[in-house]
């Protein structure tokens, strides 16, 4: 698996955001989101 820094979709991503949520009657309980996005024009 390639590292985010080095697939050419992120080269650019200068803006990130990472969430996490935890609900405890799921299966999984714990759940976590990377976003990232190019610079604003």
């Amino acid at each position: 698996m390639a590292a985010l820094a080095r697939d050419s979709f992120y080269e650019n991503q200068t803006r990130f955001g990472i969430g996490y949520a935890f609900f405890p009657n799921s299966r999984d309980q714990h759940y976590w989101v990377f976003i990232s996005a190019p610079p604003e024009e």
